[in-house]
């Protein structure tokens, strides 16, 4: 299947947004919480990007799946822990504690920027259930009326569900975002037309403004206290803005290189980006924003582009299962 140039062009202003997310100095104001439909982009485009598809449950495709996404990111952890104890011995720069390793390689929490790995993993292994929900919700109408009431019942169970922590940390994210995985996966259907489209476009954003209202105690604005775990206002602000972005870029046939190398290497690219804000103190320091960015999301796309130039050539003398987690 021939990839569409607007998919790597949003996956690659979403990769962007994240790493903005994680230099930005301040998490309380409005451009911050204004960028933060970065996430459920990415699942969103996900969706766009399995559009069509006709999948069902297997033990080779549920090992392919889990291999994928937990391999590249398992070998990127073994060469950061390596390159951190290298400074606690050369440097007395500190080591990363046991538990901290353990919870990286689990998708916990760990080092911090693993979960999201932890939430494509689940909302991976739910594809072919959420492929066969969408067939069957044909109707437009029964459609959005299934995704309000995910949305609405989400809501309710939040208390609930967040009080185990195998709960919060796996069903309440696979709910959020297997709700976001879905609308993208019905905005990409072939026979989904451009006034499907704006229906949903205006049904997701009158949901945003009722869950405004119904929440209105709180600064909707800080969506950030509304993302772990996903909640409904949050997962609708992105919704809207990853629909709002889709009809602007759906017609989209070409794109410089540059950016849809971005946007076919994400994985890779945000894992290179960690490397940076883990282990390079300038980072936290009084660089200005911007300059951080710049910083980091060049030494992120750069790693990554020498990475898969070098895997490549070694391609081309001789093929190893392990060349294929290293790019992507």
């Amino acid at each position: 299947m021939a990839r569409k140039a607007y998919i790597d062009v949003m996956r690659a202003i979403g990769i962007l947004l994240i790493i903005l997310a994680h230099v930005y100095p301040c998490q309380t104001d409005f451009w911050f919480n204004f960028r933060s439909f970065d996430v459920p982009l990415m699942l969103f485009v996900s969706g766009l990007s399995y559009a069509g598809r006709n999948m069902t449950y297997s033990r080779a495709w549920l090992v392919k799946r889990f291999k994928r996404l937990c391999f590249p990111l398992w070998i990127f952890l073994t060469i950061l822990f390596l390159f951190r104890f290298a400074m606690h011995l050369i440097f007395g720069a500190k080591a990363p504690t046991w538990q901290i390793m353990r919870d990286s390689y689990t998708m916990y929490w760990g080092i911090g920027y693993v979960w999201i790995f932890r939430v494509f993993l689940l909302v991976g292994i739910a594809v072919p259930a959420l492929l066969a929900i969408n067939r069957q919700l044909a109707r437009l109408w029964a459609f959005l009326l299934v995704l309000g009431a995910a949305l609405l019942l989400l809501e309710w169970v939040h208390p609930q569900l967040c009080v185990w922590s195998i709960t919060r940390e796996t069903v309440l994210y696979l709910w959020g975002y297997a709700i976001v995985f879905l609308l993208g996966l019905r905005m990409g259907d072939a026979h989904t037309t451009q006034g499907e489209r704006f229906v949903a476009l205006l049904c997701v954003a009158g949901g945003l403004i009722v869950a405004w209202l119904c929440t209105h105690r709180e600064p909707w604005f800080e969506l950030q206290s509304f993302k772990y775990p996903p909640r409904a206002l949050f997962l609708l602000y992105g919704m809207t803005a990853s629909v709002i972005l889709y009809l602007l870029l759906a017609r989209l046939q070409r794109a410089p290189r540059w950016l849809l190398f971005i946007g076919g290497n994400t994985g890779w690219i945000y894992l290179w980006h960690i490397f940076v804000v883990q282990s390079v103190s300038f980072v936290a320091g009084t660089m200005p924003w911007t300059v951080k960015l710049l910083v980091v999301a060049l030494f992120a796309i750069l790693m990554t582009y020498v990475q898969v130039r070098l895997v490549n050539v070694v391609k081309a003398k001789r093929e190893l299962p392990i060349l294929k987690y290293l790019v992507g």
